[in-house]
């Protein structure tokens, strides 16, 4: 059996410069596409929610609703004004790929979309997918969230990554201030332990009759958030103040309403 011999044009000087052209751009699709794969590779806890069924999905975002509407309740009724929501990161991530997918087109940016939600003791992770032009991949943040004080957020941005590759959390804090930076909500930056953290003040407004006031945020190893605060009436509400327990909200989200 004789060997195998390139044609002759191959063989040439133009031919061994095409070949060696042709390998060159085989290798840099090779790369493009590698990136591209690392760059949208979804972390587990994300790709672990997509397996989860329609029919389930809806479950878990009408058990958030359900608690929403519990905490409307106490929000109209409660006479010393507090408050207090539960909720699990599998209800909400129910709810943001169910019925709250519509609020969602109109509240992020074109570039963010199906964002999904952990929580692992007093840290959380949130991914979306993000696009930049003619870039697309998941970007994922390690984050944890407290109350400083009365009113206040702390959000610290611990780690980030795009897809399998860091990212820097500066310019990840510099996306997320536009974000945050919103009239009357006082935003500040600051550092702990060497991690950006974005200090706000939420200005939530229901209906314009309430103010709501946050006191606490707690997260738990149940992969569940409990936030509490305040009510308190705007000013154009005080003098019906003490008709509240008769007034009935329809059903906007309370934690995405502001």
């Amino acid at each position: 059996m004789s060997d195998f011999k390139l044609p002759a044009f191959f063989q040439s000087r133009a031919g061994r410069q095409l070949l060696r052209a042709a390998g060159c751009v085989v290798v840099l699709t090779l790369i493009l596409v590698s990136a591209y794969l690392a760059a949208s590779k979804r972390p587990g806890f994300y790709r672990r929610f997509e397996r989860v069924g329609e029919a389930e999905r809806k479950k878990l975002g009408g058990e958030m609703i359900r608690q929403t509407l519990d905490c409307y309740s106490q929000i109209q009724e409660s006479k010393s004004g507090v408050w207090t929501l539960r909720i699990t990161d599998k209800q909400l991530n129910g709810w943001l790929t169910s019925d709250g997918a519509p609020y969602l087109s109109r509240a992020l940016p074109r570039e963010v979309k199906n964002p999904r939600i952990a929580i692992h003791g007093d840290r959380f992770e949130l991914a979306a997918q993000v696009r930049y032009g003619l870039f697309s991949g998941v970007v994922c943040l390690v984050g944890s969230i407290r109350a400083p004080e009365s009113g206040k957020i702390a959000l610290r941005i611990r780690s980030a990554k795009l897809g399998v590759y860091p990212f820097d959390k500066n310019k990840l804090t510099e996306i997320l201030k536009k974000a945050l930076n919103q009239p009357d909500w006082n935003l500040e930056q600051s550092t702990d332990g060497g991690d950006p953290v974005l200090i706000f003040r939420p200005n939530i407004v229901i209906e314009k009759k309430f103010s709501l006031i946050l006191e606490s945020v707690q997260t738990n190893d149940a992969g569940q958030c409990q936030i509490t605060g305040i009510r308190t009436f705007t000013a154009k509400s005080r003098s019906a103040a003490k008709k509240v327990s008769g007034y009935r909200f329809p059903i906007p989200v309370l934690v995405f309403n502001t």
